[in-house]
C-alpha cells in the first residue's frame, strides 16, 4: 500500500471508529425512535411498499404559515436508510445502525473523492474538517434529516471541487450530493443553486479555454443519477392534484410571520459573524497567500477558495431572499463555514516553506478533536434521549396490548397524542406497531387526523384509537 493510501485509510478508520463508538453508546443507552425519529422510522419502513413516501419529513414551515402542510422536498434519505433498517427487522437498534452506516458511507465518499482530487492534502483537509463539524454529535447515528443535509453539503463541496479541477468523473457524485441536500431540507435549495450556477459557469469557461473534457458517458450517467434521485418526488407531484409543490407555492405566496423563534437575534448574529470570519479567512489569509505561488496544488486550492466564496454568497442570498429570521435553519451550512478555516491552516504551510501536500495536522490536535467531544457525549448523554429511553417498557407494553385486540391486523390503528412530534412515546409506539405489521395512522401534528394526500398515514380512518 502506498503512503498516500495509508493516509486515506487512516482517516477512514478514525472516522468509522468514532461512528461505531457513537452507535454503541446510543444503543446501550436504550434508544427508542421518539419524536421526528419515530416519524422517520415509519417512512423508512414504507420505502419498498406500495405506499412509498414521495416527500421528506414534515417541515417546520407551519411555524410561519398556519395550516401549512409543507414537507421537505424528497425521500432520498429514507431510501438510503431503508435496506439496512428493513434487514434488521425494523428494530430501534437497526435504525441507529442504518444511520451510522449511512454517515460512514458519506464520510468515506468525501475522503475518497478528496484523495483522488488532491491526494494526502485533500484527505487531511476533508478529514479534519468533518471531524470538527460532524462527528462529535449523537445525531450522527440517528435518522434525522438535518444530518443528511450537512453530509450532503459536505459531499457537494468536495464534488464541486473535483469538477473545478477538471475531474469530470465527479459529475454523478455532484448530482447525487445536490439531490440529497436539496431533498433533505427546504433551506438548502438557494445555497445549492448558487453553488451549481458557479460550478457550471466555471466548467463552461474552462471547457472553452482548455477544451471540452466531458464525454457522453459521464453526462449520461449524471443524468441517470439525477433521474433516479428525483423519481419519487416527481411521481408525487404528478400523481396528486394537491402535492408538495402546490404546498410550496402556497407557502411562498403566504404572508409569513417571522416574529417568533425564527427571529432570534442571537442566532442571526452568530450566522453573520460566521460569514464575516469565513470571508476574511478566504480572501485575506488564504487567497492572498495562494496567489503568490504556482503549481498544481496552488491552482487546485485557489479554485477551492473560489468555491467557498460562491457557497458563502449562496448563504447571503438565502438570508436576503428568505429573511434573516431563517438563520436558525442554516445549520446545514456548517461545512461552508468550517472548511475555509481548515484550508487556511494547510495553506499556511506555504509560509513556513513547506509543500502543501506535506502539511500535517498534529496528532495531539486530532486526538483532542476526537476524544474531547466523545468523552463529553459519553458522560453527558442528551437528556431528551434519556427521557425517551425511560419509556421503552411502556412502548413495548402498549404494543403488546394493541396486538392482543381482536381485528387489529385487519384495520388501521390510530396513534394520537397532544404534541405528537415532540412526545417521547407516541411516535415510538407507532414505529413499533408498524414493525409488527400493523397499519398505523398518525395525527397531523396537534390537529385531528384529516385528509392529506402528501402522506397516506394522515388520512382519516375508522379503527381503534390509541391515546
Amino acid at each position: 500500500m502506498t503512503d498516500t493510501k495509508i493516509v486515506l485509510w487512516r482517516w477512514v478508520g478514525l472516522q468509522c471508529s468514532v461512528l461505531v463508538a457513537l452507535a454503541g453508546v446510543v444503543i446501550a443507552r436504550g434508544f427508542i425512535p421518539f419524536g421526528d425519529f419515530g416519524l422517520a422510522a415509519l417512512a423508512i419502513g414504507d420505502v419498498f411498499s406500495v405506499r412509498t413516501p414521495t416527500t421528506g419529513m414534515p417541515s417546520t414551515a407551519w411555524w410561519t404559515v398556519p395550516g401549512s402542510d409543507l414537507r421537505h422536498p424528497g425521500p432520498l434519505h429514507f431510501q438510503l436508510l431503508a435496506p439496512v433498517y428493513l434487514a434488521t427487522g425494523r428494530s430501534p437498534w437497526g435504525l441507529v445502525f442504518s444511520s451510522a452506516i449511512f454517515a460512514a458511507a458519506m464520510l468515506i465518499a468525501m475522503l475518497v473523492l478528496a484523495w483522488r482530487i488532491a491526494g494526502p492534502l485533500g484527505v487531511r483537509l476533508v478529514g479534519f474538517s468533518s471531524m470538527i463539524w460532524l462527528l462529535p454529535s449523537m445525531t450522527m447515528v440517528a435518522p434525522w434529516n438535518p444530518v443528511a443535509t450537512v453530509l450532503g453539503t459536505g459531499l457537494a463541496l468536495v464534488s464541486a471541487w473535483g469538477v473545478l479541477t477538471r475531474q469530470q468523473w465527479v459529475w454523478p457524485w455532484l448530482v447525487f450530493a445536490f439531490s440529497l441536500t436539496i431533498q433533505s431540507h427546504l433551506g438548502a435549495p438557494i445555497v445549492m443553486a448558487v453553488i451549481a450556477a458557479y460550478v457550471l459557469f466555471a466548467a463552461i469557461r474552462d471547457a472553452r479555454k482548455h477544451g471540452n473534457p466531458w464525454t457522453f458517458t459521464e453526462i449520461l450517467v449524471a443524468m441517470l443519477v439525477g433521474l433516479v434521485c428525483w423519481a419519487a418526488p416527481l411521481w408525487g407531484v404528478i400523481s396528486a392534484p394537491r402535492n408538495n409543490l402546490t404546498e410550496l407555492m402556497a407557502w411562498v405566496s403566504a404572508g409569513r410571520d417571522n416574529s417568533g423563534a425564527s427571529n432570534n437575534i442571537g442566532i442571526v448574529a452568530y450566522v453573520l459573524l460566521a460569514l464575516v470570519f469565513a470571508i476574511v479567512v478566504v480572501v485575506v489569509l488564504t487567497r492572498k497567500t495562494l496567489y503568490s505561488y504556482e503549481g498544481k496544488t496552488a491552482v487546485s486550492l485557489r479554485r477551492l477558495t473560489d468555491l467557498y466564496l460562491a457557497a458563502i454568497a449562496g448563504v447571503i442570498v438565502t438570508l436576503v431572499v428568505a429573511g434573516f429570521g431563517t438563520a436558525q435553519f442554516l445549520f446545514y451550512a456548517t461545512p461552508i463555514f468550517i472548511f475555509p478555516f481548515v484550508t487556511a491552516g494547510f495553506v499556511g504551510s506555504f509560509r513556513r516553506g513547506r509543500s502543501a501536500s506535506e502539511a500535517r495536522v498534529p496528532r495531539w490536535l486530532v486526538a483532542l478533536v476526537v476524544i474531547g467531544p466523545m468523552s463529553f457525549w459519553m458522560y453527558f448523554y442528551p437528556e431528551s434521549w434519556l427521557a425517551a429511553a425511560r419509556y421503552s417498557d411502556h412502548v413495548q407494553l402498549s404494543t403488546e396490548k394493541v396486538l392482543e385486540l381482536e381485528g387489529t391486523r385487519d384495520r388501521p390503528v390510530v396513534v394520537s397524542y397532544p404534541g405528537y412530534r415532540w412526545n417521547p412515546v407516541a411516535p415510538a409506539i407507532a414505529a413499533e406497531l408498524a414493525a409488527n405489521g400493523i397499519d398505523v395512522r398518525i395525527p397531523n401534528r396537534e390537529e385531528p387526523i384529516r385528509s392529506d394526500p402528501l402522506w397516506w398515514r394522515e388520512t382519516p380512518v375508522e379503527g381503534p384509537h390509541l391515546r
